[in-house]
């Protein structure tokens, strides 16, 4: 995934060099890729809330399983509170 949003960014950086007025300027690979590498250091890393929240969900299921997912206190739902919270962060 991390690596499908590098790749993203580094299309929209090939973009912008294609793009009135940058039509004439050579592409830099290099720069490109430094841009990129800036880029992905500022996006927040949501690796730790992802991971958390798949071992919930599987534990989740485990509960419903075994008949006490009323009962359940695995922590899902304060997960897809924090989850619900980044998605509406600007």
């Amino acid at each position: 995934m991390i690596e499908q949003q590098r790749d993203k960014i580094l299309q929209a950086i090939a973009r912008g060099w294609c793009a009135e007025p940058n039509t004439h300027k050579e592409i830099d690979p290099d720069l490109a890729n430094a841009f990129a590498d800036e880029v992905m250091k500022a996006l927040p890393d949501h690796t730790d809330l992802i991971r958390r929240m798949v071992e919930r969900v599987r534990h989740s299921k485990v509960c419903g399983i075994m008949g006490g997912y009323s009962r359940c206190t695995c922590g899902a739902s304060s997960l897809i509170a924090e989850a619900n919270k980044i998605q509406e962060a600007p």
